[in-house]
């Protein structure tokens, strides 16, 4: 038998141990952040004494995101990842408010999620662009205000289902100093760039209401970064981020798929890149 229990700091380093298998860009910091934000929402599999699995879950006002389900190869086939993903939908039943739940599923486990009433949205493509030289853009990264980046992200998701103001003011002042923006002294869109323990760097996330600010946002980090491997997430059914991408030396990689249980709520057009896979 394995018991499920609440993922906690003491748990950090066997749950970075999982992603990094997994070869995925979660940090120390980035499990610290969820347990801050979350304390409840995450948990850990053990089974004879032993950490076996996690799975960790954010909430944006009434849309939640489901990530970072992993269990050790050693235990897999043992309805663990069901457990650990049954056990974070129940708790997040049990929270006021959520209307949606989503997952970006790859592609072994998504008959589990059908199973547990997951609907396919879309196609959460991937993209990596390897080292070569680049003109740049306009834009240089600067220090900018956690309030105005949520400001402009509240307008760009434009439905008031969703809140990212806590998780974004832990985010951006984590990576302040790597962060692009157009519009002046209003911010009008935005672009965060950061590094991962694999030695490479994440475009994500990026939000903008029109394609030219995206593209400027995104040729400038490039330009920028232009000596580094760059990787970035962007929803299917923009297809002018995927053409963005496309046209500045991205090539695909292995997607997920975007599922979503509970209402469906259609908040992707602004969003370029999103911030990664296991918090959407």
């Amino acid at each position: 038998m394995f018991e499920i229990k609440i993922m906690t700091r003491n748990d950090i380093d066997f749950a970075t141990g999982l992603t990094k298998i997994e070869k995925w860009a979660n940090s120390k910091t980035d499990f610290e952040r969820l347990i801050k934000l979350n304390r409840y929402g995450s948990f850990v599999a053990h089974k004879d004494n032993m950490r076996v699995g996690i799975i960790t879950t954010v909430i944006f006002g009434e849309l939640a995101f489901v990530g970072n389900l992993i269990v050790s190869a050693k235990y897999r086939g043992r309805g663990i990842g069901r457990a650990l993903m049954e056990q974070a939908l129940m708790y997040l039943g049990e929270q006021k408010d959520i209307a949606t739940i989503e997952i970006d599923g790859d592609f072994p486990v998504i008959e589990l999620y059908r199973k547990l009433g997951f609907r396919d949205k879309y196609l959460s493509f991937r993209f990596c662009r390897k080292p070569a030289d680049c003109s740049g853009g306009e834009i240089e990264a600067g220090i900018v205000d956690p309030v105005e980046i949520n400001e402009i992200d509240k307008r760009l998701i434009d439905t008031p289902m969703i809140t990212r103001a806590k998780f974004l003011a832990e985010f951006v002042n984590l990576h302040n100093g790597q962060i692009y923006v157009t519009g002046g002294n209003i911010v009008t869109a935005y672009s965060i760039i950061r590094k991962c323990s694999g030695d490479y760097y994440v475009l994500g996330p990026t939000m903008a209401g029109t394609a030219k600010d995206a593209e400027l946002l995104i040729e400038s980090i490039i330009g920028n970064y232009d000596s580094e491997v760059i990787y970035a997430g962007v929803p299917e059914i923009n297809r002018t981020a995927v053409a963005i991408m496309l046209c500045n030396g991205f090539n695909y990689e292995q997607p997920s798929l975007r599922m979503y249980l509970g209402e469906r709520i259609d908040y992707e057009k602004n969003i370029y890149t999103i911030i990664s896979g296991d918090v959407g």
